[in-house]
């Protein structure tokens, strides 16, 4: 988004200096007023972009807890979740002290259900979980970062801990960058980066074992979304949570839970890993229903190939292109069809690729 701001400032920037320096040069030339006058309101016209920040201050914290454990926390046994109806039937899976697992899927399957369930806001529809050791877990969730608080945010957080004095209070609310009269600023008027920031500062002083999180970058401003990014790859205990962010989960999570109506996954390792293990399932369903021809001819056949791999290359540039598109990336169902044709086309490209060289060590023989 960043990125895309500023060629759309430098573009308009270049535009700007093209009318101005026509302006300049003919305004007070007889034969060229009238051009030059129609660019001096074309100028008025433009709606002036700013150029956009980059801000490199970053959160200088991390959250203190103990050791991590490999042993087993959480045990869920043949869960179904669900209110009146069952969203979800036989969750069954073991984490370990040093898991961070994301929790993907469209809306409406089950994802907050099953994370209000493990917080025990929500009883199992049958089935149980439990949690072997028993951790102190912090929740983060973007909605309920106002929590009823009043006042300023150095008079919150001092009321919070007022065992800490006047100056070690400060010094907190700068490492989450609350410097100068941010301090005073009302809980009520806070932005929401600054809210999140506050959410993030106050979680980690509960020194939490575990952290459950629920959509813990959405709808961020780039900078308090690498800030939540940060802190939470550094944070060695584990993590359960769930996301739409493809960058943040493949950052964070070593395990993929896939949430889909009525069924339910877990993958090993990120979300790089989990999209590479769907497009060899998908592969591996079209070799199974296609037959594939043996070319008559190797040096054609190799040509069709190539061909082929130019007009995949094409529509995957068009594709990566409309990822930055606001109607696509901030609507994550358009957002995942488009990711799921990029990673079977490029699927397809490899398996071409491959083709290729086998038919050419066939000419070569």
């Amino acid at each position: 988004r960043y990125e895309l701001l500023l060629k759309r400032y430098d573009r308009q920037q270049k535009e700007i200096q093209h009318l101005q320096s026509f302006v300049d040069r003919f305004r007070y030339k007889a034969s060229k007023a009238k051009s030059a006058q129609d660019r001096i309101k074309k100028l008025d016209r433009i709606d002036r972009i700013d150029k956009p920040k980059k801000i490199n201050r970053k959160v200088n914290v991390h959250f203190s807890n103990r050791r991590p454990t490999d042993a087993v926390i959480l045990e869920v046994n043949q869960m179904t979740i669900g209110y009146e109806a069952p969203l979800l039937k036989k969750l069954d899976f073991k984490m370990r002290g040093t898991e961070k697992i994301g929790i993907i899927g469209p809306n409406g399957v089950g994802k907050t259900t099953f994370v209000k369930t493990l917080l025990g806001k929500i009883q199992p529809l049958s089935g149980n979980y439990e949690f072997v050791k028993n951790l102190n877990a912090g929740y983060f969730d973007q909605m309920a970062s106002k929590q009823n608080y009043n006042g300023t945010v150095i008079e919150v957080l001092h009321g919070l801990y007022p065992q800490k004095t006047l100056y070690e209070v400060r010094s907190i609310l700068a490492h989450f960058l609350f410097i100068g009269e941010d301090v005073f600023k009302e809980i009520s008027v806070l932005s929401g980066g600054e809210l999140v920031r506050m959410r993030l500062m106050l979680l980690m002083l509960e020194r939490p074992e575990m952290l459950i999180l629920d959509e813990p970058t959405n709808h961020l401003d780039i900078d308090t979304k690498n800030i939540v990014e940060d802190v939470f790859e550094e944070y060695d205990g584990p993590i359960i949570f769930i996301s739409h962010d493809r960058y943040f989960i493949n950052k964070v999570a070593n395990r993929i839970l896939v949430f889909e109506a009525n069924k339910w996954e877990l993958f090993e390792g990120n979300y790089d890993m989990y999209k590479a293990e769907i497009a060899k399932r998908a592969n591996a369903t079209v070799k199974k229903t296609t037959k594939i021809k043996q070319p008559i001819n190797p040096e054609k056949e190799i040509e069709k190939l190539e061909r082929q791999i130019e007009v995949i290359a094409s529509e995957l540039e068009v594709l990566k292109t409309e990822l930055f598109d606001p109607e696509v990336y901030s609507d994550h169902v358009k957002y995942k069809q488009k990711t799921d044709k990029i990673a079977i086309l490029e699927a397809d490209s490899e398996e071409m690729l491959e083709k290729i060289e086998s038919l050419s060590a066939e000419t070569r023989e």
